[in-house]
């Protein structure tokens, strides 16, 4: 072979090596960028612990957080789930009892009718004093009591007879009462105590007060008159 051919042919062997070596350095430049796609690819499927791996392009953070409160919301609806189906149903409600009418309260006793009942009271801690047995307030009694004190206001004057003629007994009697005992009126005191205080210092109304067999008694007051208040006790067997 002559030098000549020997030549050319080294020639086209440092051609081509020169053309193959910038073929590898162009096709390594560009494999550069392919493999850094790969990379952030691979990253991005990780579990959440490559949440703090650095990227160029920080998708891998946003993707980490996106992921986790999906799976923390799923659990939460899954035990709430469950702790209503083992909580029992509330008791049903109970109907409310029937409401029962309470009884009207009686009517407060008038300053009369108070007046009254203390005159009872006063003469009974009298007659208990004595030794003598309570007297049981009667109604007859009581009404006939306060008909002859309004009798007296009314017509203004002061007597166990009445202006008709009747006596205590005549008006015991006609209110139904057909045991009278006895009779003790008083006019111009203004309470039961000083009523109760005259008639005991006056020997015969003492006498009625403590008189250990009668048995009952009504008490009348009434007002008007010329001496302003009227008082009658009857008794009776």
């Amino acid at each position: 072979m002559s030098r000549t051919t020997v030549a050319i042919r080294s020639l086209l062997l440092i051609t081509s090596a020169v053309m193959l070596v910038s073929g590898c350095e162009d096709n390594a430049a560009s494999g550069g960028k392919v493999g850094e796609a790969a990379v952030v690819g691979f990253v991005t499927a990780l579990p959440n612990t490559a949440a703090t791996a650095s990227s160029p392009t920080g998708s891998v953070t946003a993707s980490a957080t996106v992921n986790v409160p999906t799976t923390t919301t799923t659990a939460a609806a899954v035990s709430t789930e469950a702790i209503a189906a083992t909580t029992p149903p509330p008791a049903p409600a109970q109907p409310n009892p029937p409401t029962q009418e309470q009884p009207p309260a009686p009517p407060a006793p008038s300053e009369t009718e108070a007046q009254e009942a203390r005159v009872v009271a006063l003469t009974n801690e009298q007659r208990a004093a004595a030794g003598c047995p309570a007297l049981t307030a009667d109604d007859r009694l009581a009404n006939s009591a306060r008909g002859h004190s309004a009798d007296m206001a009314s017509q203004d004057y002061f007597d166990h007879k009445s202006k008709d003629g009747r006596s205590f007994v005549d008006r015991i009697k006609a209110a139904g009462y057909s045991k009278p005992g006895a009779e003790n009126i008083a006019a111009g005191q203004k309470t039961p105590e000083s009523v109760m205080d005259g008639w005991m210092k006056s020997p015969g109304h003492r006498a009625n007060i403590l008189n250990c067999g009668l048995k009952a008694l009504g008490v009348g007051v009434a007002k008007g008159g010329s001496y302003g208040i009227y008082w009658t006790q009857n008794f009776g067997w």
